[in-house]
Protein backbone atom coordinates (compact mmCIF):
# COMPACT_ATOMS: atom_id res chain seq x y z
CA UNK A 1 0.00 0.00 0.00
CA UNK A 2 1.10 3.58 -0.69
CA UNK A 3 1.61 5.38 2.66
CA UNK A 4 -1.15 7.80 3.63
CA UNK A 5 1.36 10.54 4.37
CA UNK A 6 2.72 10.31 0.82
CA UNK A 7 -0.80 10.61 -0.62
CA UNK A 8 -1.43 13.75 1.47
CA UNK A 9 1.90 15.30 0.45
CA UNK A 10 1.23 14.52 -3.22
CA UNK A 11 -2.22 16.11 -3.01
CA UNK A 12 -0.85 19.30 -1.44
CA UNK A 13 1.97 19.62 -3.98
CA UNK A 14 -0.46 19.24 -6.89
CA UNK A 15 -2.76 21.90 -5.43
CA UNK A 16 0.25 24.22 -5.22
CA UNK A 17 1.38 23.34 -8.74
CA UNK A 18 -2.09 23.97 -10.14
CA UNK A 19 -2.04 27.47 -8.65
CA UNK A 20 1.50 28.58 -9.57
CA UNK A 21 1.94 26.45 -12.70
CA UNK A 22 4.99 24.43 -11.62
CA UNK A 23 6.64 22.68 -8.71
CA UNK A 24 4.95 19.32 -8.18
CA UNK A 25 7.71 17.29 -9.87
CA UNK A 26 10.47 19.29 -8.18
CA UNK A 27 9.00 18.82 -4.72
CA UNK A 28 7.48 15.37 -5.02
CA UNK A 29 10.22 13.41 -6.84
CA UNK A 30 12.74 13.35 -3.94
CA UNK A 31 9.91 12.54 -1.54
CA UNK A 32 8.65 9.72 -3.78
CA UNK A 33 12.20 8.33 -3.83
CA UNK A 34 11.80 7.65 -0.11
CA UNK A 35 8.88 5.34 -0.87
CA UNK A 36 9.80 3.87 -4.27
CA UNK A 37 12.92 3.08 -6.23
CA UNK A 38 14.35 6.30 -7.71
CA UNK A 39 13.53 5.33 -11.31
CA UNK A 40 10.04 4.19 -10.35
CA UNK A 41 9.57 7.47 -8.49
CA UNK A 42 10.49 9.42 -11.64
CA UNK A 43 7.93 7.55 -13.71
CA UNK A 44 5.11 7.70 -11.15
CA UNK A 45 5.60 11.40 -10.44
CA UNK A 46 5.73 12.04 -14.20
CA UNK A 47 2.36 10.35 -14.69
CA UNK A 48 0.94 12.14 -11.64
CA UNK A 49 2.19 15.48 -12.97
CA UNK A 50 0.82 14.81 -16.45
CA UNK A 51 -2.68 14.12 -15.14
CA UNK A 52 -2.80 17.51 -13.45
CA UNK A 53 -1.29 19.34 -16.42
CA UNK A 54 -3.87 17.85 -18.80
CA UNK A 55 -6.71 19.04 -16.54
CA UNK A 56 -5.21 22.54 -16.47
CA UNK A 57 -4.82 22.50 -20.24
CA UNK A 58 -8.46 21.50 -20.76
CA UNK A 59 -9.67 24.11 -18.27
CA UNK A 60 -7.73 27.04 -19.78
CA UNK A 61 -7.56 25.92 -23.40
CA UNK A 62 -9.75 28.81 -24.68
CA UNK A 63 -7.38 31.35 -23.08
CA UNK A 64 -4.15 30.02 -24.60
CA UNK A 65 -2.29 32.38 -26.94
CA UNK A 66 -1.46 29.88 -29.69
CA UNK A 67 0.59 32.33 -31.73
CA UNK A 68 2.82 32.97 -28.70
CA UNK A 69 3.23 29.27 -27.95
CA UNK A 70 4.26 28.49 -31.53
CA UNK A 71 7.22 30.84 -31.05
CA UNK A 72 8.04 30.20 -27.39
CA UNK A 73 7.39 26.44 -27.13
CA UNK A 74 9.60 24.98 -29.91
CA UNK A 75 12.53 27.19 -28.91
CA UNK A 76 12.19 25.87 -25.33
CA UNK A 77 12.32 22.26 -26.51
CA UNK A 78 15.27 22.74 -28.88
CA UNK A 79 17.27 24.84 -26.41
CA UNK A 80 16.59 22.34 -23.60
CA UNK A 81 18.27 19.63 -25.66
CA UNK A 82 21.23 21.93 -26.32
CA UNK A 83 21.50 22.80 -22.64
CA UNK A 84 21.47 19.12 -21.70
CA UNK A 85 24.40 18.50 -24.08
CA UNK A 86 26.49 21.09 -22.21
CA UNK A 87 25.89 19.67 -18.75
CA UNK A 88 29.23 17.82 -18.64
CA UNK A 89 31.27 20.71 -19.99
CA UNK A 90 30.19 23.45 -17.57
CA UNK A 91 30.76 23.68 -13.78
CA UNK A 92 27.10 23.59 -12.82
CA UNK A 93 27.58 24.56 -9.15
CA UNK A 94 28.65 28.09 -10.06
CA UNK A 95 25.94 28.40 -12.71
CA UNK A 96 23.24 27.28 -10.27
CA UNK A 97 24.12 30.21 -8.00
CA UNK A 98 24.15 32.58 -10.97
CA UNK A 99 20.77 31.29 -12.09
CA UNK A 100 19.38 31.71 -8.58
CA UNK A 101 20.65 35.29 -8.38
CA UNK A 102 19.24 35.99 -11.86
CA UNK A 103 15.82 34.75 -10.79
CA UNK A 104 15.95 36.80 -7.58
CA UNK A 105 16.77 39.91 -9.60
CA UNK A 106 14.01 39.14 -12.09
CA UNK A 107 11.45 38.63 -9.32
CA UNK A 108 12.44 41.87 -7.59
CA UNK A 109 12.18 43.76 -10.88
CA UNK A 110 8.77 42.32 -11.76
CA UNK A 111 7.55 42.82 -8.19
CA UNK A 112 8.57 46.50 -8.15
CA UNK A 113 7.35 47.14 -11.71
CA UNK A 114 3.88 45.54 -11.69
CA UNK A 115 2.84 47.18 -14.95
CA UNK A 116 5.93 46.16 -16.90
CA UNK A 117 5.53 43.55 -19.62
CA UNK A 118 7.56 42.50 -22.62
CA UNK A 119 5.85 43.09 -25.97
CA UNK A 120 4.79 39.89 -27.72
CA UNK A 121 7.19 40.10 -30.64
CA UNK A 122 8.53 37.04 -32.40
CA UNK A 123 12.17 37.84 -31.65
CA UNK A 124 11.52 38.26 -27.93
CA UNK A 125 9.32 35.17 -27.72
CA UNK A 126 11.92 32.97 -29.44
CA UNK A 127 14.79 34.47 -27.42
CA UNK A 128 12.92 34.07 -24.13
CA UNK A 129 11.99 30.48 -24.93
CA UNK A 130 15.56 29.74 -25.98
CA UNK A 131 17.06 31.16 -22.79
CA UNK A 132 14.49 29.35 -20.65
CA UNK A 133 15.04 26.03 -22.40
CA UNK A 134 18.83 26.22 -22.43
CA UNK A 135 19.12 27.00 -18.72
CA UNK A 136 16.49 24.37 -17.94
CA UNK A 137 18.42 21.69 -19.80
CA UNK A 138 21.71 22.80 -18.27
CA UNK A 139 20.64 23.31 -14.66
CA UNK A 140 17.08 22.10 -14.13
CA UNK A 141 14.51 24.39 -12.44
CA UNK A 142 12.61 24.50 -15.71
CA UNK A 143 9.29 25.27 -14.07
CA UNK A 144 10.55 28.35 -12.24
CA UNK A 145 12.29 29.67 -15.35
CA UNK A 146 9.20 29.09 -17.46
CA UNK A 147 7.01 30.85 -14.90
CA UNK A 148 9.30 33.86 -14.75
CA UNK A 149 9.44 34.06 -18.55
CA UNK A 150 5.67 33.83 -19.02
CA UNK A 151 5.06 36.40 -16.29
CA UNK A 152 7.47 38.80 -18.01
CA UNK A 153 5.05 38.95 -20.94
CA UNK A 154 2.29 40.19 -18.64
CA UNK A 155 -0.02 37.22 -19.18
CA UNK A 156 -3.38 37.05 -17.45
CA UNK A 157 -3.73 34.17 -15.01
CA UNK A 158 -5.86 32.05 -17.36
CA UNK A 159 -3.46 32.54 -20.26
CA UNK A 160 -0.45 31.85 -18.04
CA UNK A 161 -1.95 28.67 -16.56
CA UNK A 162 -2.97 27.33 -19.97
CA UNK A 163 0.38 28.09 -21.59
CA UNK A 164 2.41 26.53 -18.78
CA UNK A 165 0.15 23.46 -18.90
CA UNK A 166 0.74 22.98 -22.64
CA UNK A 167 4.51 23.08 -22.20
CA UNK A 168 4.32 20.73 -19.19
CA UNK A 169 2.17 18.20 -21.09
CA UNK A 170 4.52 18.29 -24.09
CA UNK A 171 7.51 17.69 -21.84
CA UNK A 172 5.84 14.88 -19.89
CA UNK A 173 4.56 13.06 -22.98
CA UNK A 174 8.12 13.07 -24.28
CA UNK A 175 9.74 11.54 -21.21
CA UNK A 176 7.09 9.16 -19.85
CA UNK A 177 7.21 6.72 -22.82
CA UNK A 178 10.97 6.51 -22.25
CA UNK A 179 10.41 5.62 -18.60
CA UNK A 180 7.85 2.96 -19.53
CA UNK A 181 10.04 1.47 -22.27
CA UNK A 182 12.93 1.36 -19.81
CA UNK A 183 10.88 -0.73 -17.39
CA UNK A 184 10.66 1.87 -14.62
CA UNK A 185 7.05 0.85 -13.89
CA UNK A 186 7.68 -2.88 -13.98
CA UNK A 187 5.93 -4.52 -11.04
CA UNK A 188 3.96 -1.43 -10.05
CA UNK A 189 0.29 -2.42 -9.51
CA UNK A 190 -2.10 -0.77 -11.97
CA UNK A 191 -4.41 0.45 -9.13
CA UNK A 192 -1.48 2.49 -7.75
CA UNK A 193 -0.98 4.20 -11.10
CA UNK A 194 -4.69 4.86 -11.54
CA UNK A 195 -4.90 6.13 -7.97
CA UNK A 196 -2.08 8.63 -8.54
CA UNK A 197 -3.76 9.83 -11.74
CA UNK A 198 -7.01 10.38 -9.83
CA UNK A 199 -5.08 12.14 -7.06
CA UNK A 200 -3.40 14.44 -9.60
CA UNK A 201 -6.78 15.32 -11.09
CA UNK A 202 -8.27 15.98 -7.64
CA UNK A 203 -5.38 18.20 -6.56
CA UNK A 204 -5.59 20.18 -9.77
CA UNK A 205 -9.35 20.70 -9.46
CA UNK A 206 -8.85 22.04 -5.93
CA UNK A 207 -6.10 24.34 -7.19
CA UNK A 208 -8.31 25.61 -10.02
CA UNK A 209 -10.99 26.69 -7.55
CA UNK A 210 -8.32 28.73 -5.78
CA UNK A 211 -7.23 30.35 -9.06
CA UNK A 212 -10.82 31.33 -9.82
CA UNK A 213 -11.07 33.13 -6.48
CA UNK A 214 -7.72 34.92 -6.56
CA UNK A 215 -7.50 38.40 -8.16
CA UNK A 216 -5.09 38.81 -11.07
CA UNK A 217 -2.55 40.94 -9.19
CA UNK A 218 -2.54 38.61 -6.19
CA UNK A 219 -2.09 35.63 -8.51
CA UNK A 220 0.91 37.29 -10.11
CA UNK A 221 2.50 37.92 -6.71
CA UNK A 222 1.92 34.30 -5.65
CA UNK A 223 3.70 33.04 -8.77
CA UNK A 224 6.61 35.44 -8.21
CA UNK A 225 6.90 34.32 -4.59
CA UNK A 226 7.08 30.68 -5.72
CA UNK A 227 9.83 31.58 -8.20
CA UNK A 228 11.70 33.45 -5.44
CA UNK A 229 11.60 30.41 -3.15
CA UNK A 230 13.03 28.20 -5.92
CA UNK A 231 15.72 30.82 -6.60
CA UNK A 232 16.76 30.86 -2.92
CA UNK A 233 16.93 27.06 -2.93
CA UNK A 234 19.14 27.12 -6.02
CA UNK A 235 21.52 29.59 -4.39
CA UNK A 236 21.73 27.54 -1.19
CA UNK A 237 22.24 24.30 -3.13
CA UNK A 238 25.01 25.89 -5.17
CA UNK A 239 26.80 27.29 -2.10
CA UNK A 240 26.50 24.19 0.05
CA UNK A 241 26.83 21.63 -2.76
Amino acid sequence: MIPIWFILVALVTEVMAAVVGFGSSTILTPIAALVFDVKTALALVGIFHTAGAIVRFLRFRPSIDRAFLWQFGPSVVIATLLGALFTRAVPSQVLVVILGLFLVGLVIFEWTHPRFSLPKRRSLEVASGGLTGFLSGLLGAGGALRAASLQAFGMKKEEYSGSSAVIAVASDLTRIPVYIASGYLFGVPLPWILGLIALGVLGTLIGLTIIDRVPQQTFRLIVLLAVLLVAIKLILDGITG
